[in-house]
């Protein structure tokens, strides 16, 4: 009955619980205490269990205590409720008697005879009575003197006895408050070098940690170097971008110039038709001429007047047609000389393939031009001969056609326009093609160039790249040796951290529990010394009842003197 009043603390289960857990979870990680520790911990525990074990029996037995305590006091004060009873009662008892004195002295001499035969009859009964009751009394009062003392030597037997045990639990206490205290003390000591330990590794992490920042500044010093050498290798394919959309600008331009070249060829052959043309319309100008100066021979005499006038006009004419043809003359030696830097410039243009061609097609049209030219030329002096001997013929019939030659003139001058205007459009041309020349010409040269510089550039480049992977690739191999490092010492201070914390939690739980016990014994001391005082107590009761039982075998006589 009294184990099940027991309170239990699960501040001490919950610390047992948590240290086994610990114990387990620290095995199944494969870092387990070390034997001394693990021993200590179920020494603790042991002693723990020990501590628990006997406060449960102290607790059994104070409780046993208690209930006998509380029995005897229940027991006291009902016989001091009796006592206070019975005293009344008899005082009662006394005041009637000594009430009815008058009446008994009254009927007392009305039957003196009587009393005075049976006195002494009466008086040796009473005298009997009373040593018969005081006898009884004293009997009575020895039996309950007996039993009382009984109790009492029962009571101070287990007082006694219960002393016994609490002072002997009292000394099993200090010697298991002093083992626990050298526990704790050792485990202090343990959490100590625990600390030194963590302190090292905090030593030995920040001597890391400084390590990976000069690293890290080593990193970024090369992060910048490579950084650098990308932002130039950004600037070199940025030039290298622009120079290849100058290279694409230049195709283009040199395929428009071909577009452009193949414009003029067709433009030449349109101009080489056209001249056929012309000389087909100027023979037959010249036919129609033929027959209106058949027809008009017969008014040569007409014009013989005008004979003079168109000498003289044919001698101007002459002069301007000398003019022209000199002219004419001088074109074709630039022309030629222009043809013959042409075909210079040809021969320095040979390495190129794709443009020789063209420039070989060119050279031929104009070498056909030429030609065609100079056939023109020889055809016009011819002509110009005809039409001087004719002139010379015809200087009679000259008046007559003033009006046609006026027609003719005017058919001259279109032509002298027509061909003014075919010679500056082949002059033009000329101009054009030298252009194309030269630009081919730069083209080329800053094709070369640029070929130069990307091949100057392409090599530092390759060799900065080659490089950098090598510089990449030690970096990388570092960097995972100090990843790794740095994971492992961060491990290992989490490890050593959440110990440290597990610790912690136990050790601020075991002292939960050792303030609790401390408590609890305190508490214990206070009803060990409340009972010993209710102990006392109940003592100086029984000695107080003891001594107010004692003059109770007076009452006799009190009632015999009453009487």
């Amino acid at each position: 009955m009294a184990s099940c009043l027991v309170p239990d603390f699960p501040a001490v289960l919950v610390a047992l619980e948590h240290l086994g857990e610990l114990d387990k979870q620290l095995r199944d990680e494969g870092v387990p205490f070390s034997p001394e520790a693990s021993h200590h911990l179920k020494e603790i525990a042991a002693a723990i269990n020990e501590l628990e074990t006997s406060r449960r029996v102290v607790h059994e037995q104070l409780e046993v205590e208690t209930i006998e305590t509380s029995k005897l006091r229940h027991q006291c004060q009902n016989i001091r409720d009796d006592r206070f009873v019975i005293v009344p009662f008899s005082w009662c008892c006394g005041c009637k008697k000594y009430k009815c004195g008058p009446e008994r002295e009254l009927v007392k001499g009305d039957h003196e005879n009587v009393i005075n035969q049976l006195n002494y009859q009466l008086s040796e009964k009473a005298n009997k009575q009373i040593l018969l009751n005081e006898t009884v009394n004293e009997i009575r009062k020895g039996k309950a003197k007996i039993t009382d003392v009984e109790t009492a030597k029962v009571a101070l037997e287990e007082d006694m006895i219960q002393e016994r045990k609490t002072e002997f639990h009292e000394k099993e206490l200090a010697e298991v408050r002093i083992a626990f205290e050298l526990k704790v003390q050792a485990l202090q000591e343990k959490i100590v070098e625990v600390d030194g330990e963590m302190e090292e590794g905090q030593i030995v992490n920040a001597i890391r940690l400084e390590s990976i920042a000069k690293m890290s500044d080593r990193f970024k010093a090369q992060r910048k170097e490579e950084d650098d050498v990308m932002a130039e290798h950004l600037n070199v394919s940025k030039r290298l971008e622009k120079s290849r959309l100058r290279l694409e600008e230049r195709i283009a331009s040199i395929a428009k110039h071909k577009i452009e070249i193949r414009e003029m060829d067709e433009e030449i052959k349109q101009l080489h038709e056209t001249n056929i043309v012309n000389a087909d319309l100027f023979e037959r100008n010249v036919d129609e001429l033929h027959g209106q100066l058949n027809k008009e021979k017969k008014s040569i005499a007409i014009f013989e007047v005008e004979k003079e006038e168109l000498c003289q006009s044919l001698e101007n004419l002459k002069k301007d047609h000398e003019q022209h043809v000199n002219e004419v003359n001088f074109d074709i030696g630039l022309t030629r000389r222009r043809y013959e830097e042409l075909l210079e410039e040809e021969k320095k243009l040979q390495d190129h393939v794709f443009m020789g061609a063209l420039i070989e097609r060119l050279g031929n049209k104009i070498v056909k031009a030429e030609e065609v030219n100079e056939q023109m030329t020889i055809s016009y002096n011819d002509e110009i001969q005809q039409f001087i001997t004719e002139a010379e013929s015809v200087t009679q019939s000259r008046l007559e056609k003033e009006e046609e030659l006026k027609v003719k003139e005017s058919i001259l001058e279109e032509v002298e326009a027509q061909f003014d205007i075919d010679q500056s459009r082949h002059q033009k041309l000329k101009n054009h093609t030298s252009e194309l020349k030269n630009k081919n010409n730069h083209l080329e040269l800053s094709i070369q160039d640029m070929k130069e510089n990307i091949s100057t550039l392409l090599k530092p480049k390759e060799d900065m790249k080659r490089s950098l992977e090598g510089l990449r690739e030690k970096h990388m191999e570092l960097l995972t040796s100090h990843a790794a490092d740095i994971i492992a010492t961060e491990k290992s201070i989490y490890d050593n951290g959440m110990m440290l914390q597990q610790v912690n939690m136990e050790n601020s739980r075991l002292h939960v529990c050792i303030e609790q016990m401390k408590e609890d014994i305190w508490n214990t001391r206070k009803d060990q010394e409340r009972h010993t005082q209710e102990i006392g107590w109940l003592k100086e009761e029984v000695h107080s009842l003891f001594g107010e039982h004692q003059p109770s075998s007076m009452t006799p006589t009190i009632v015999k003197r009453c009487a």
